[in-house]
């Protein structure tokens, strides 16, 4: 399977056929109903940042410029938070891949003060755990579903095999879960069985990691269900 990381798609080596990306079947459902509250969110803590005193100093075209400049409040702390947990993530990548191959090595700290907060958090989930890496950035697809992903990592996690996924947004979502049902699916097809989902939510303000962990069969079973039915559900829209 290659991989283009430009534009983020999945073509069989082979075939030539576009695969589906497992992503873009777990972040196919409706996000409206939280997406829309946070805008407002980020539109009034922009409005709110600016001192009254000068508020009332703008003249009319400037006070509406400065109303309208809000409204992207949202995608500039969007921006940013990819920006930093693009950091994070690839430090991680990198630090897990010098553990597996000794030619691979570790990036410096990110000089972002949010990247480096998530980085510390994920150093200190890991010495809480014993952890033996398996892989770290592994394309998997599945034949059957032609659907392809990269895997942020493969370990065994206090005994268990398990599906590792960072995060570094604000809270965990489901979509997280879709997405590790997707890969178990591949892994079951390449003849790799899991025990458990790892999601680890790694904040940027400095608090410690959050993890879900799937341990559950028919916990699991039911994700993977969820997830065929979304990406049939997707396939004929």
């Amino acid at each position: 399977m290659n991989f283009n990381e430009t534009d983020h798609t999945y073509v069989h080596k082979e075939t030539g056929e576009f695969y589906t990306g497992n992503t873009t079947i777990s972040d196919a459902w409706d996000k409206s109903f939280y997406l829309g509250p946070w805008y407002a969110k980020e539109m009034a803590n922009a409005i709110l940042g600016v001192p009254y005193d000068q508020l009332v100093k703008l003249s009319p075209p400037a006070f509406e410029k400065f109303i309208l400049d809000s409204k992207g409040a949202a995608k500039r702390v969007s921006e940013k938070a990819k920006v930093d947990g693009s950091a994070a993530h690839d430090w991680i990548e990198a630090s897990i891949s010098s553990t597996l191959d000794p030619t691979v090595k570790p990036k410096p700290t990110p000089e972002s003060k949010e990247a480096e907060k998530a980085i510390d958090a994920f150093c200190v989930w890991k010495m809480q755990h014993e952890i033996l890496w398996l892989g770290s950035e592994e394309v998997l697809s599945s034949d059957q579903y032609k659907i392809a992903g990269t895997l942020d990592a493969l370990a065994i996690v206090d005994g268990v095999p398990s599906i590792v996924d960072f995060k570094t947004s604000g809270q965990l979502s489901a979509s997280y879960v879709l997405q590790c049902a997707g890969y178990d699916l591949m892994l079951r097809e390449m003849g790799f069985e899991v025990r458990q989902y790892v999601i680890l939510r790694i904040p940027k303000d400095g608090t410690a990691a959050e993890t879900l962990t799937i341990s559950d069969r028919a916990e699991m079973k039911f994700a993977q269900e969820c997830f065929l039915r979304e990406f049939h559900f997707g396939a004929v829209r």
